[in-house]
C-alpha cells in the first residue's frame, strides 16, 4: 500500500476516501491544515487553491476534496457555501426551506484534487439526490438527515447510523474511482506497492 495524504478535517469525507482508495492500493493518512479558504464562488478554484496551499505545507502527494451543493429549485443555492449553511441550519430549517417545493433534487458536485511534485489533476463527479420530507438519523451534518442519494430514500445520516459508508445510487464509479484509475495509469507498476 502507498500512503496518500488526505487533507481534511471532515471525518465522513476521510472515511469515504479511505474506503474508496484502498481498492487502488492507497492508504489515506488524514492531515488537518489551517489553510485560509479562497473567497470565491467557483468550487474548482477553491479546491485547487486548497491543494496548492496544502502541498506547500506537506510537500507530499495529497488529495483535497471540496463539495458544491446545487439545489435547482433554489437557483443552485447554497453552492460552495454548504459548510457555512450547515453550521447555521438545523434539519428542520432545511425542511422548512423545501416546504412546498416540487423539484426536490439536490446535485452534489464532488471536486477532488490530486497534487504532487509533477501533477495537479482535478476530478469531478456529480451525484443527484433528493430532499426528504422528514428528518431521520443521528450521524452527520443537518443536511445529511434530510437528503437521500439511495434508491430506497434513506437519509445519509440514517444509512451511516446503520454502518453504510456510501449511499450513492451510482455505486460503480465515484470521484475516488476516477482518481484511482488515473493514478494506476500514470504510475509504473513497479512503483506501486499494492497489497
Amino acid at each position: 500500500m502507498k500512503d496518500l495524504i488526505y487533507v481534511t478535517g471532515n471525518k465522513d469525507k476521510f472515511q469515504d476516501g479511505t474506503f474508496q482508495m484502498k481498492k487502488y492500493g492507497y492508504t489515506c493518512i488524514q492531515k488537518k491544515a489551517d489553510i485560509q479558504e479562497l473567497q470565491d464562488t467557483d468550487g474548482e478554484a477553491i479546491a485547487r487553491f486548497k491543494a496548492d496551499q496544502a502541498y506547500k505545507l506537506f510537500n507530499k502527494p495529497l488529495i483535497v476534496n471540496d463539495t458544491t451543493w446545487m439545489i435547482p429549485a433554489l437557483n443552485n443555492f447554497p453552492g460552495v457555501f454548504m459548510k457555512y449553511t450547515n453550521d447555521c441550519f438545523t434539519p428542520y430549517d432545511w425542511l422548512r426551506l423545501m416546504d412546498g417545493v416540487v423539484d426536490r433534487r439536490v446535485i452534489i458536485r464532488e471536486i477532488l484534487v490530486y497534487k504532487d511534485k509533477d501533477y495537479e489533476k482535478v476530478f469531478f463527479k456529480d451525484e443527484i439526490g433528493e430532499f426528504l420530507y422528514e428528518s431521520t438519523g443521528i450521524d452527520g451534518q443537518p443536511s445529511d438527515k434530510v437528503v437521500s442519494f439511495s434508491n430506497d430514500k434513506i437519509s445519509v445520516a440514517l444509512a451511516r447510523d446503520n454502518g453504510v459508508i456510501s449511499t450513492s445510487k451510482n455505486q460503480e464509479e465515484s470521484g475516488y474511482d476516477l482518481l484511482g484509475e488515473w493514478l494506476q495509469r500514470i504510475e509504473p507498476a513497479s512503483t506501486r506497492n499494492i497489497a
